[in-house]
């Protein structure tokens, strides 16, 4: 199951699509360096970079949000029955064969 870093991380890589099409290897689309990263800024840093002229998007959850997974939050391991089934290829052609069993 994703996590909080999982989503955060999803959202990074949107973004950075968004700000560098062609790569980060390339401008951006502001013309300017853009710093993606998880959390908030750092006030010494970021009043640095935007003195440099470095824009800052900082990705962050807020404090109103909760889990409200309905699901376990343990994992839990299912045995496995014996496979009764076999499948073949020759050529082009897949043959399957044996019982199906649930």
């Amino acid at each position: 199951m994703a996590d909080l870093t999982d989503v955060l991380n999803a959202l990074i890589a949107i973004a950075a699509q968004a700000v560098y099409p062609s790569g980060t290897g390339q401008s951006s689309v502001a013309a300017t360096p853009v710093k993606i990263y998880p959390g908030w800024p750092i006030g010494g840093i970021l009043d640095a970079d935007l003195l440099g002229g470095t824009c800052h998007i900082s990705i962050y959850p807020r404090d109103e949000e909760t889990n409200t997974s309905r699901y376990m939050a343990n994992w839990n391991q299912q045995t496995l029955g014996t496979p009764t089934l076999t499948a073949t290829i020759l050529n082009n052609t897949v043959t399957i064969g044996g019982t199906v069993s649930s």
